[in-house]
């Protein structure tokens, strides 16, 4: 299996004035769009603080609302004993793929950097600008390796 591990801020949802209604920026959406049209066996894992905030069904609405193939969400990144907690992204991820050890491939694409360990799989988008096309193909190369 290839995932995923998508955060919203930063990436879907763009500063200065990010959305809190779940109206993302559009050109963002279409290249997720365009990155699950090109890895058909992608899943997604929602790795946003936007899962402490909301249920698994309620974030695949709001990708849904923009466009977005919801139906490729498999799940919310966390420490199962603590699944709100604040620990940093990467080990969120790590605790996941721990749980999950049929993942062969995965890409993470994020706005901070905080990954430790598995900084080498994340595709660091700007807050400013979002999700790219330049950021997609990077994906594409890191779910290929």
């Amino acid at each position: 299996m290839k995932v995923l591990f998508l955060d919203f801020d930063g990436v879907l949802n763009i500063w200065p004035a990010p959305s809190r209604s779940g109206i993302f920026h559009k050109p963002s959406c279409t290249n997720l769009e365009y990155l699950i049209g090109e890895v058909p066996e992608l899943r997604i894992v929602i790795s946003s603080a936007w899962r402490m905030l909301h249920t698994l069904e309620e974030l695949k609405r709001i990708l849904k609302s923009n466009s977005i193939d919801s139906s490729r969400v498999i799940g919310v990144t966390g420490n199962e004993q603590s699944p709100n907690s604040n620990e940093h992204r990467g080990f969120q991820i790590e605790c996941w793929l721990k749980r999950h050890p049929n993942v062969k491939t995965f890409a993470i694409v994020d706005d901070e950097t905080d990954m430790g360990a598995l900084k080498s799989k994340l595709v660091k988008t700007d807050r400013f600008i979002g999700l790219t096309q330049e950021n997609v193909e990077k994906l594409l190369e890191v779910l290929e390796e």
